[in-house]
């Protein structure tokens, strides 16, 4: 076990363990308790070596560790909960996903949780975004506060969705797919509807709000460059340097 834990790149070992016993399939090879400090050791050195590995190992210990195992973690890492931070997209965001698991197993101070509550519920308006409907991130809201959330969501944003399309198509990067580029938020908006189903004056204004976003669309494909007609290119052109006279050889020869 020693030699496994200390010899194998983490990058592997994360793919390949638990430390604790957890609810998940495809776990070869369960670390001890008594191994915990030792694999702690090398996580640490390993989230902190590199940028993108900051986040694979938070979603390692998101999903494969134990509560021993966080405590342990949390103890020799006094900042760690302090540091989490909230971005949109929540389902890409690594941090959330450790925000969650803490939450779930009591690790997480109140403190913490209403700071983060109060960061989606901006990000759920400003963007928006509408992954704070995810069932594992819901968990962050107790019930009156997601409803009051919904209920500011509905105010600022299903109100004023025009507002909200007209500050999209201004920041639209010139070239870009127009369906690519709005595709975050019709998708968000699909959410929503969902959401709020049972509303129907929402719904309304939701369905407007994706009929203009196709419209808007549609405009951003007219002003894109025209790629030119390969075959217009080079048929029925009389003109230009590859011109080639069609006149036949023999035209002047005296009959």
């Amino acid at each position: 076990m020693d030699i496994y834990v200390s010899g194998t790149p983490v990058s592997t070992l994360i793919g390949e363990v638990s430390c604790g016993e957890v609810e998940l399939e495809g776990v070869k090879v369960v670390i001890p308790g008594s191994r915990f400090e030792l694999f702690s050791e090398r996580l640490e050195t390993f989230g902190r070596s590199r940028r993108e590995n900051q986040g694979k190992a938070y979603r390692f210990l998101a999903y494969r560790c134990s509560k021993e195992f966080l405590e342990i973690y949390i103890e020799r890492n006094e900042s760690l909960i302090d540091s989490l931070q909230v971005a949109s997209y929540f389902y890409a965001i690594a941090d959330i996903d450790l925000i969650v698991r803490l939450n779930e197993l009591g690790l997480l101070p109140e403190k913490k949780r209403i700071e983060v509550r109060e960061e989606i519920g901006t990000l759920a308006i400003e963007v928006p975004d509408s992954g704070f409907l995810a069932p594992d991130v819901r968990t962050l809201f107790k019930a009156d506060e997601l409803q009051a959330l919904m209920n500011r969501f509905k105010k600022e944003v299903v109100e004023n969705l025009e507002w909200h399309i007209d500050s999209w198509r201004s920041n639209y990067p010139s070239g870009e797919d127009p369906e690519s580029y709005f595709e975050p938020l019709v998708s968000a908006l699909n959410d929503f509807s969902q959401e709020m189903a049972s509303d129907g004056s929402a719904i309304q204004l939701i369905n407007d709000a994706q009929s203009s976003i196709q419209g808007t669309i549609e405009d951003l494909h007219s002003e894109l460059p025209q790629e030119p007609d390969y075959d217009d290119y080079y048929s029925g052109s009389d003109v230009g340097p590859y011109h080639v006279d069609q006149r036949s050889i023999f035209d002047d020869v005296d009959h």
